[in-house]
């Protein structure tokens, strides 16, 4: 009877489930082709990126690159590369079946160990696996995500196709709760000249969002050479030609049961790779705005939950389903106690700036390397969250993804009494 009585007690406890992430960075080895990683949970997800930097000070080349690893070990990356305050432009780009790829220029030339070829995760950690002993101990940023809520996460790519309308995506195999997206402006995993990427992310047809940016190759004109950034928060998926205008774009149109649907708006003859992190489990949302023009705090409300991590995107657009000069990506995320960013930015003139950054401090999100604007974590609240930007500005757009367990524990009041 005593047993009894303590499974009904216990019966609730023992029903909610756990969403966990864990946001950090970490330095890639010199002395080895590994590098460990401590985390406090055993991940089920892996989402890497880097500003190809071994340090906090922004520096020349951009360099910028995004990686999904999911439990299974399948991996998808972009990078791209600018070469700064060059008389002609020298800009590249890649789509690749490895966790993170790192140019030391936009040639684009792959760094020696440079590659991130596999993840193994373990209880307390995960190991990274480069091609080869790294050359420079760059500072890698990394979201790992676990918990007995996540019961499946797959990465994977799709092909546009040349028309428009809805398309399936079904080789996930399960109905997914969030997806995040990425791209790079080439048709296939492969190298390419000029920069191009798309990140973006979704949990419903009226929750997504997409961010983009090109600069072209080998142009010796600042009238050529069409630096620009694009974002939309009616699409999931987007690239765009060097005078702004889109190449490719789908809006998300909802997950199956075996993965999801896109809604091709603009087709192209050329069927365009993006890779894909697909996520089953936990409560996520994701959401658009403003950043405000002063050095103020920013509250984001009305969640289903509250949230226990934030991931933020921006880039040099000031209104959705626009085109702006400057090609900028900016990505941060915190779970509350660490937060780290990584950015790169192309100006949209020959022979001036092209630079990339990585926090070392406590900093969430900074568009440009040098606090302007930079915003840190403030708060998770009852049905949102709070972020401090610490300088004026123009009203730049921001993405949002946040998550949390899918239900919370029950209230106690002591231990149970057994009788």
């Amino acid at each position: 009877m005593k047993k009894l009585l303590w499974l009904i007690l216990l019966l609730p406890q023992l029903a909610w489930g756990s969403l966990l992430t864990q946001v950090g960075q970490f330095t890639a080895s010199t002395v080895g082709a590994t590098t460990t990683v401590s985390t406090s949970f055993q991940p089920k997800a892996l989402i890497l990126w880097t500003a190809g930097k071994t340090s906090g000070t922004e520096s020349g080349p951009a360099i910028f690159s995004m990686g999904f690893v999911d439990s299974a070990g399948h991996m998808e990356s972009y990078s791209w590369a600018s070469d700064d305050a060059v008389a002609t432009s020298n800009a590249g780009m890649a789509f690749t079946a490895v966790a993170l790829r790192i140019f030391t220029n936009g040639t684009p030339t792959t760094a020696t160990g440079g590659q991130i070829t596999g993840i193994v995760y373990n209880s307390n950690n995960f190991v990274a696996t480069f091609n080869a002993t790294p050359s420079a101990a760059w500072l890698i940023n990394f979201i790992a995500i676990g918990g007995s809520d996540v019961t499946n996460t797959f990465v994977g790519t799709f092909n546009t196709t040349s028309s428009t309308g809805v398309h399936s995506v079904t080789s996930a195999g399960f109905q997914g709760n969030m997806l995040f997206t990425m791209g790079s402006l080439v048709p296939s995993p492969t190298t390419g000249t000029s920069a191009g990427f798309c990140f973006g992310a979704a949990v419903s047809t009226t929750k997504r969002f997409s961010l983009t940016g090109m600069t072209t190759d080998n142009q010796n004109t600042t009238a050529n050479l069409h630096a620009v950034s694009r974002s939309e928060n009616t699409k999931v998926v987007q690239l765009i030609f060097t005078d702004g205008t889109q190449i490719v774009a789908a809006d998300f149109n909802g997950f199956t049961a075996t993965g999801f649907d896109y809604n091709e708006t603009k087709a192209s003859a050329t069927a365009w790779q993006f890779g894909f992190l697909d996520i089953q489990g936990g409560q996520w949302d994701v959401g658009t705005g403003a950043k405000p023009t002063t050095a103020t705090t920013q509250t984001v409300t009305g969640e289903a939950f509250q949230p226990s991590f934030l991931m933020l995107s921006t880039n040099s657009t000031t209104a959705f389903a626009s085109t702006t000069s400057d090609e900028v990506e900016s990505i941060g995320a915190t779970d509350g106690t660490n937060q780290v960013f990584a950015n790169s930015t192309e100006v949209s003139a020959i022979s001036t700036v092209a630079k990339s950054s990585s926090s070392v401090a406590q900093v969430l999100l900074d568009r440009d390397g040098t606090n302007n604007p930079a915003a840190s974590f403030t708060s998770f609240n009852p049905d949102g969250w709070t972020i401090t930007w610490n300088a004026t500005g123009a009203a730049k757009e921001v993405g949002w993804i946040t998550a949390a367990s899918s239900s919370t524990p029950p209230a106690t009041t002591g231990f149970p009494v057994v009788y």
